[in-house]
């Protein structure tokens, strides 16, 4: 039986999710979603999911943070040990205005999830604890993390799944396979 390990950039996933809604209001149903039941339907036979992986960091809005925590603790209630999430945490970075008027101010910056990401797919690995490795995410900062699974662990096998609203031509064009 081949495990099975989903890791979903929850920025990414969320952010394509959200601008899908824009276009298409019948997407909105998909933001309180069983996670693990909806990646239970791209496990192939032979597989079986371990578990499912959603690296993002707490909103720093109390209403966005509210329903984020309803959202996984409902996962967590329904899917147990399956469902984990993995946090990183925001920062203060300033960043100066590039137009007239100059001025310095005050911005949040997201920070650990695509480490967060890299290290446990690594780990996954590393540890055996994972056959298949699927990413969710259109992030091109996760390049060095598939060549890493690609060059050391070519018994691994790993897909990335792009979010709504999402895609990138450098993670494409790493994961293709090309016939000879």
């Amino acid at each position: 039986m081949k495990r099975v390990i989903f890791y979903f950039d929850g920025f990414n996933f969320y952010s394509g999710l959200k601008d899908k809604c824009v276009k298409d209001h019948k997407w909105y149903k998909y933001y309180w979603i069983d996670i693990v039941k909806f990646c239970n339907q791209f496990v192939g036979e032979g597989s079986e999911l371990v578990m499912v992986k959603y690296f993002t960091s707490p909103p720093m809005n109390n209403g966005k943070r509210s329903r984020q925590s309803a959202l996984f603790g409902a996962n967590l209630i329904l899917n147990g040990e399956k469902f984990k999430v993995i946090n990183g945490h925001y920062t203060n970075k300033t960043v100066t205005c590039n137009a007239n008027c100059k001025k310095n101010f005050s911005v949040l910056e997201e920070k650990r999830t695509d480490v967060n990401i890299a290290v446990h797919i690594l780990m996954d690995c590393l540890n055996d604890l994972v056959d298949n490795i699927i990413l969710v995410t259109a992030d091109s900062d996760q390049i060095p993390t598939i060549q890493a699974v690609k060059n050391k662990f070519p018994t691994k096998k790993l897909k990335i799944y792009f979010p709504p609203e999402r895609n990138s031509t450098d993670i494409y064009n790493i994961t293709i396979v090309r016939q000879k």
